[in-house]
């Protein structure tokens, strides 16, 4: 086993162990391999991921996320990899089957330990899991599905209709199927504890996210693991806020720094939150809809290129325990959502 670059401080050796890394090629070595498609085989096990230019051209800190989560792959049940359209989320998981995640996470748990083993065991009824944020909503930066799952069929079906006859997001709320969109505002994600400053009214937003609206509710009881997007995806923000300003000073945080400090404190509260007990930190854009700039606005810009590997920063530790940190909890928040007192009963496309 490898000599540790960091080490678990003894708060924390009953939920983190070592590990050395399942993958031993270079960054460069891993980029290579996807730079020319795979062949898929007969396994579920596929891991999709998009961005809109290829990866020659991803921002390095989004390539290094992609990377980690070939070494989880690598690891835990040889999760194949391959490159999809965004748009074709619902395609790519109801065609093959797998695992669906933004190029914005940064992953901290294996996909089988999450919700992979749940999800093939011949005896659950669940065969599609996704991040809870509130009610029957969810987040869709991430979604796993075993192949042929008849909810994405109509899930992606239905997204599909909406986009009939148009090329930006802006609007698709105004069809007839979505009309129940032009009621709702951001109390509800407010209530649980979601605080982006967004400077767009609701309704931009919900036509920004239309995918995650355009589901159906009583197999989403029954069939769907939902797991606490709050404390699974997006724990950093619970302990700095939704400004990205907040999360990006955390990160680039010397770990010499003065241990009295409270910015150093809330550095090592955040950090170590993430290892220990989230499955992944979702950085968000959120471009043009927030006040402020978001982590992923900030880490773009050319000035901050490799802040997240920075040695001796909080980022640095983040980026190293991601995959040298394994947690020993058995199993991730789980949320059993309730049926919505008010349900439509309808075809798919019928307004």
């Amino acid at each position: 086993m490898a000599t540790p670059k960091y080490s678990i401080p003894g708060e924390f050796k009953d939920q983190l162990r070592f590990v050395d890394a399942a993958d031993t090629r270079s960054d460069d070595k891993i980029l290579d391999s996807l730079r020319e498609a795979a062949p898929l085989g007969p396994s579920e096990k596929n891991t999709w991921a998009f961005w809109d230019s290829v990866v020659n051209n991803m921002p390095d800190w989004t390539r290094r996320n992609v990377i980690t989560g070939l070494v989880y792959a690598a690891r835990h049940g040889q999760f194949e990899s391959s490159i999809g359209a965004d748009f074709l989320r619902g395609a790519l998981t109801y065609l093959y089957g797998g695992v669906f995640m933004d190029v914005g996470i940064i992953l901290v748990r294996s996909l089988d330990k999450m919700c992979w083993d749940i999800l093939s065991d011949p005896c659950n009824p669940q065969q599609i899991s996704v991040p809870w944020m509130y009610g029957t909503t969810m987040a869709n930066h991430f979604i796993a599905a075993r192949q042929h799952d008849p909810f994405i069929k109509r899930w992606h079906d239905l997204f599909v209709y909406l986009w009939s006859g148009k090329d930006i997001y802006e609007g698709l709320s105004a069809n007839p199927l979505m009309a129940f969109i032009q009621k709702l505002d951001f109390s509800a994600s407010q209530r649980r504890g979601f605080a982006w400053d967004f400077q767009v009214e609701p309704i931009v937003v919900f036509d920004y996210i239309t995918q995650v609206t355009a589901c159906c509710a009583d197999y989403a009881q029954k069939n769907i693991l939902w797991f606490d997007a709050l404390e699974e995806d997006w724990a950093a923000e619970t302990v700095v806020g939704y400004q990205g300003e907040k999360l990006f000073e955390a990160l680039t945080t010397r770990l010499h720094e003065d241990p009295e400090s409270e910015r150093y404190k809330r550095a090592y509260k955040t950090v170590w939150r993430i290892l220990t007990n989230s499955s992944m930190q979702k950085v968000t854009h959120g471009k043009k809809l927030t006040k402020t700039p978001a982590l992923g606005v900030l880490l773009d810009k050319p000035e901050n290129a490799n802040k997240d590997i920075e040695p001796g920063t909080f980022a640095d530790l983040l980026r190293y325990g991601s995959v040298h940190f394994e947690q020993t909890r058995s199993q991730i928040t789980v949320i059993q959502t309730e049926k919505p007192t008010e349900t439509m009963k309808k075809g798919i496309f019928e307004p």
